[in-house]
């Protein structure tokens, strides 16, 4: 293309917008993966509070569709040297930054929120277990826990009074939940079930996929910013300008 001899800026700029694109593929199949990750650790955990994981994963989903578009207007920019793809391009760009901090900041907005309405809802479902067995199941078979803050609170509970030194058999370990030695019984079970709690299970497992979000967020935000700088250099780059030589007729001035 003969960027290099005329302007090494430029050069460097196209370089950095291809190589920037290449990136932007892989980090659109990380938001993918990061999104789907939330929303199928909805539906196994059966809580409401898992919306705060949520939100900022379909955010992700978002951003994740805009950068495999603006990736493909941005290679087009660059090998047909128009001017008008690369401003749609920084245009894009500009957007996805923006979402991009939107998204960070709800990551982190909603931790504290992600705790409490955890809590809520374990501390519940475990009170109601009795009732309705099915939520407290599928929380203690999926996170790999016993009761809402240890093993032990099940004694407090209207099931666990009926069921004195037991507790149900989702709190065996999932490799020998189907061993019939694991009945659940504490005393003679203590080492076949799982003895933390899942309040703290599962606060720890979202809180720290939320600050893998943020991270991911930031670590793009600086891709992008660099995607618009070089956008901004190929945009405003000087034309060549037109003169005539009165010996040899027109020419280009370099």
């Amino acid at each position: 293309m003969g960027c290099c001899t005329a302007d090494s800026c430029q050069c460097t700029s196209r370089f950095i917008i291809i190589l920037l694109n290449v990136v932007l593929w892989a980090v659109a199949g990380v938001l993918f993966y990061i999104a789907a990750w939330a929303i199928t650790s909805y539906e196994e955990f059966h809580l409401v509070s898992v919306r705060y994981v949520v939100i900022p994963a379909v955010v992700f989903i978002i951003i994740g569709v805009f950068v495999f578009i603006t990736s493909i207007i941005g290679c087009c920019g660059v090998f047909q040297s128009n001017k008008c793809l690369l401003a749609m391009f920084f245009t894009f760009v500009l957007v996805i930054f923006a979402l991009e901090i939107v998204s960070g900041s709800l990551a982190y907005h909603y931790r504290d929120l992600l705790t409490n309405g955890t809590r809520t809802e374990i501390e519940k479902a475990q009170s109601d277990y009795l009732t309705n067995p099915s939520v407290m199941n599928a929380i203690q078979s999926n996170a790999g826990c016993c009761g809402f803050m240890e093993y032990t609170d099940w004694s407090d509970t209207p099931w666990g009074m009926k069921n004195p030194g037991m507790v149900p058999d989702t709190c065996c370990k999932k490799d020998l939940k189907a061993d019939s030695n694991c009945t659940g019984s504490i005393k003679l079970d203590i080492n076949k079930i799982y003895k933390e709690g899942c309040s703290p299970t599962i606060e720890d497992l979202f809180k720290d996929n939320l600050a893998v979000i943020a991270g991911v967020a930031i670590g793009f935000a600086v891709i992008m910013f660099l995607a618009m700088v070089s956008a901004c250099i190929l945009i405003f780059r000087k034309e060549d300008i037109p003169y005539t030589d009165i010996y040899s007729g027109p020419s280009y001035s370099r």
